[in-house]
């Protein structure tokens, strides 16, 4: 049961697609109830994606990070790519460039350390569009058209649109000399 309920606030996204902060609440509260801390943990973490969404996105960082410190006390690191990119965009969502580009390339380092490949099309277009709102365009470019390679190669047409969206139009031209 726990399996299914956190299954439905992490899937595809932290949060999920409905993102409703009651049934998050619940999933905590359920896990809390049984027992199970793992299960707990992915809870919190998918209710401060919510926070993030919904519009309180420094709550919803730390509740995340409270979330992914208690699934380090576990020695539990399961997520932990969706975890950074969800707390980077939380940062980016607040102009918080920097930290974000530095998460950001924490996952990246990750899922070269595990060989978990799953979502590096995801974080190259999520650090691509960071270095644009950094200023560093061609960088950003540069990881977007990763991006849309990784895409490609996995057959995830989602995330290849997703990715060709970010290039599209609204991306100044490059002029930064190999930035």
């Amino acid at each position: 049961m726990a399996l299914a309920l956190v299954t439905e606030l992490l899937t595809p996204i932290p949060g999920g697609l409905k993102a409703d902060p009651a049934l998050a609440e619940e999933v905590v509260r359920f896990c809390s109830r049984q027992g199970l801390s793992n299960f707990e943990v992915w809870a919190r973490f998918a209710q401060g994606a919510i926070m993030a969404k919904r519009g309180d996105p420094r709550q919803g960082i730390n509740t995340m990070r409270a979330a992914t410190q208690a699934a380090d006390k576990m020695s539990s690191r399961l997520l932990r790519l969706v975890q950074y990119a969800a707390v980077a965009s939380a940062h980016a969502k607040l102009g918080e460039i920097d930290e974000a580009l530095k998460l950001l390339e924490q996952a990246l380092g990750f899922a070269v350390e595990t060989g978990e490949h799953r979502a590096d099309a995801s974080l190259h277009r999520l650090y691509g569009e960071a270095l644009i709102a950094a200023g560093r365009h061609a960088a950003g470019r540069r990881e977007l058209e990763r991006a849309l390679e990784v895409a490609r190669h996995q057959h995830a047409r989602g995330e290849e649109l997703r990715a060709a969206k970010s290039m599209g139009p609204a991306l100044p031209p490059t002029d930064e000399p190999g930035v």
